[in-house]
């Protein structure tokens, strides 16, 4: 049977969502140790190949168990040092990376998606679950302004691959969605809303 054929989970709460995302940066990053009865209860174990890949994990658990605004920046300084220059991670982890970041409520997942568009190698737009998911964390926090800078970088972005490769496919309907809601938001609320 394949694996396409079994039913998601939803996550209990948005906390267990950042570790299950962060449990899929450890896949990538590092190999699995034998579990054993004594390892956490039969919990795998990892072993990393490079310190900087243990460091990414160990801060975003920091961000996910954070109990305090002051663990939450901790968190924050060590996520964005460690990722300041995105091409030492496969793509996949930066992704997922700001996945997390975004669903922990951090505006370091806008500057780490930028990270990902910038340059004029750029052969792919990053995965739409991490740009939506950024999209929808600056809809959340009335940010429309940065919200549509983001989608006029990912739609410019997409262009330019395009004409490079005619068959990738370009932003996905979501972000667009996620723009009018922000403006609806905003309408709704009474806020002036002010375009860049």
């Amino acid at each position: 049977q394949s694996k396409n054929n079994t039913p998601r989970r939803s996550p209990p709460n948005r906390r267990m969502s950042i570790k299950w995302v962060i449990q899929g940066i450890e896949k990538v990053l590092a190999e699995e140790c034998e579990p054993s009865s004594s390892n956490h209860g039969g919990k795998p174990k990892y072993s990393y190949k490079r310190r900087i890949d243990a460091s990414l994990v160990d801060a975003l658990y920091l961000m996910a168990n954070a109990n305090s605004q002051k663990d939450v920046l901790d968190a924050e300084k060590r996520i964005k040092v460690l990722l300041k220059n995105p091409s030492e991670f496969p793509v996949e982890v930066t992704e997922r990376a700001i996945r997390a970041t975004s669903v922990a409520g951090l505006s370091l997942s806008v500057h780490l998606l930028k990270l990902l568009l910038r340059g004029d190698n750029v052969a792919a737009l990053p995965s739409s679950i991490a740009y939506i998911s950024v999209l929808s964390f600056l809809r959340k926090i009335g940010r429309i302004d940065r919200l549509e800078d983001t989608l006029a970088e990912l739609a410019s972005v997409s262009r330019r691959i395009q004409i490079k490769n005619p068959s990738q496919s370009g932003v996905d309907i979501v972000a667009f969605n996620t723009y009018l809601g922000a403006i609806f938001d905003a309408a709704a609320a009474g806020r002036p809303f002010l375009s860049s």
